[in-house]
């Protein structure tokens, strides 16, 4: 019985750690990366790939833990599939942990990003956002604010902007400050505009030097899709790692899609 009792615990602990730092499986919940993935669709990601991320939660005890990751054996490339822990809604500091979302990361630290009738182009190449086709758009004035506001935005008509990268430094300004305000709080610094100074930490700031890298990331099917041109760059230490394969498929009406099983995700 002891025995019994030892070979259980030990499955479940190579099960958990399976799970959580090598291999995990997630389902497509929505259409915003069609026509690469579609609601429906199981995949596996090779959490390993990156770089072996601990677990987030001490096994069995629900207790928090910092992320740490491991060298991997690649990093991360532009036009990769990426599975991430969501960073927040626009205005969102603290977001709900837990939500996984599943783009294709466009920009790495340091490029610049621009979107021009519907054509991405990283720091001036069209190439390398060609996965995305120029089908329609509306003609508008660009609006550059990496947090989009009101009605003026529209996102075939994008940036540039920089995606941040560890040590850049920001410039702080009573314009600036209202676009960055939320990214430096994410950082897990207080800001304070009230006075006639702008004062990070409680020291007044006149730039600040970014802490992380950043990713910026879009849906394949943009029409339909909530990514950072909505809500901002994704932190790299939020990637849970690379989506490789479609395991299984089905519609809404649970009918199997066979031609999709067994897909190699690119």
């Amino acid at each position: 019985m002891r025995s019994r009792l030892r070979f259980l615990a030990l499955t479940a602990i190579l099960a958990f750690t399976l799970k959580s730092c090598i291999l995990d499986a997630y389902k497509i919940p929505s259409a915003s990366m069609e026509e690469t993935l579609t609601a429906g669709d199981c995949i596996f990601v090779n959490k390993a790939i990156y770089g072996l991320r601990f677990p987030e939660v001490f096994p069995f005890t629900g207790i928090g833990l910092p992320r740490t990751r491991l060298m991997g054996f690649k990093k991360i490339r532009r036009r990769d599939v990426i599975v991430f822990e969501f960073p927040g809604e626009r205005d969102e500091v603290f977001s709900v942990r837990g939500i996984y979302f599943v783009k294709r990361c466009i920009g790495l630290p340091g490029d610049t990003i621009t979107i021009e009738n519907r054509s991405v182009i990283v720091n001036g190449d069209t190439s390398a956002g060609r996965v995305f086709a120029a089908t329609r758009f509306t003609v508008h004035q660009p609006y550059p604010d990496i947090f989009p506001r009101g009605a003026a935005f529209n996102p075939d008509y994008y940036g540039p902007i920089i995606v941040p990268r560890r040590s850049m430094v920001l410039p702080l300004n009573a314009l600036s400050i209202r676009q960055w305000y939320t990214f430096i709080a994410r950082e897990g610094h207080v800001i304070d505009t009230s006075g006639a100074v702008i004062t990070v930490d409680g020291v007044r700031a006149s730039e600040y030097a970014v802490r992380r890298d950043y990713l910026f990331v879009l849906g394949d099917n943009r029409d339909n899709s909530a990514d950072s041109r909505f809500w901002g760059f994704v932190p790299v230490e939020n990637v849970v790692g690379q989506a490789v394969i479609i395991y299984w498929s089905s519609d809404s009406t649970r009918k199997i899609r066979w031609p999709r099983i067994g897909t190699i995700v690119k």
